[in-house]
């Protein structure tokens, strides 16, 4: 099972360098790994009553949860085209959104 987290540090994942404060999902093992390094913390939800009244945030986290080729692979399969410089989490989740792409 997959564990929200949010960096503490710089952490090299999947690939590419997560910016401290980013959100992140990763498994259990190394998510155990992080924290006991300190390089990252369990996300929780700062204030539930706002994110519960705002969907948009709510289907931002969401994306922003998923590893970046899940979010392309998203992209592909509703048809939303990505450029070549679109490779970061936050450029595709816009994309997604603007396109009315949800989760579910």
């Amino acid at each position: 099972m997959a564990v929200v987290l949010e960096a503490i540090t710089h952490v090299w994942f999947a690939g590419r360098m997560i910016e401290p404060g980013e959100v992140f999902s990763a498994d259990e093992a190394f998510s155990k790994k992080l924290i006991e390094g300190k390089s990252a913390k369990v996300h929780k939800v700062v204030n539930q009553k706002q994110s519960a009244n705002d969907p948009l945030e709510e289907l931002k986290k969401a994306f922003m949860a998923l590893k970046l080729e899940e979010l392309k692979d998203l992209a592909e399969k509703n048809n939303v085209v990505l450029a070549p410089e679109d490779n970061k989490k936050g450029e595709i989740t816009l994309k997604l959104i603007e396109a009315g792409v949800t989760i579910g």
